[in-house]
């Protein structure tokens, strides 16, 4: 810990030494000082997308959807062309579930991931997601097949392609989706969801 402060104390525009200070921070439970540490890497170096990346995936890890949302937001602000950023803000808002205007307003955000990223399965899956919150069902369901084809295994991708085929009636087809969603022991964003769903088609 001390080194690492000593590091930022003399090249504080470093991003390293703020993210490992903050991992260790982390895995020591002192998850606001982790917060303040990269708040504090940022103000020091706004342009490092790094930094904006650690932070907002800190928040996710603890639900903290809100606080993530606004940290994508500044780090687009200084980086248009964040790609990543643009993505996880995209899913964010879908699964926000909000109006339609913010709902086209994260198809944007993923499609303009999309054209950096092409063929990348976790952007082909979120610029479904979000088709399939407006309600273009067979749209979502072409676009998650591409993010399957490549990832077969993923647990969200199984998952979101269960939701969508439960929501064109195909309820046999759905469920052997969402069991595969659920037969790893791996966390992700709506696996809760994922069992709740099949056991309402059960």
């Amino acid at each position: 810990e001390a080194a690492l402060k000593k590091a930022i104390e003399m090249q504080p525009l470093w991003p390293a030494p703020h993210t490992n200070l903050a991992n260790l921070y982390l895995l020591q439970g002192r998850k606001q000082e982790a917060i303040d540490n990269l708040q504090a890497g940022i103000a020091a170096n706004p342009k490092d997308s790094s930094l904006y990346l650690s932070l907002a995936l800190l928040f996710e890890r603890g639900k903290d959807h809100a606080n993530a949302m606004q940290v994508y937001e500044r780090a687009l602000k200084e980086n248009p062309g964040f790609w990543f950023a643009s993505n996880n803000l995209a899913f964010l808002i879908a699964e926000a579930n909000g109006a339609k205007g913010d709902l086209e307003r994260a198809r944007g955000l993923a499609e303009d991931a999309l054209k950096l990223r092409p063929n990348e399965p976790a952007l082909l899956d979120t610029l479904g997601w979000v088709y399939f919150r407006l309600g273009n069902v067979q749209q979502a369901r072409a676009l998650i097949e591409q993010a399957l084809a490549v990832s077969p295994e993923e647990g969200v991708l199984n998952y979101h392609m269960g939701a969508v085929l439960a929501g064109l009636g195909q309820k046999e087809e759905a469920r052997e989706r969402l069991e595969k969603a659920l037969a790893g022991e791996s966390d992700y964003p709506g696996r809760a969801e994922a069992a709740k769903l099949l056991k309402d088609l059960s």
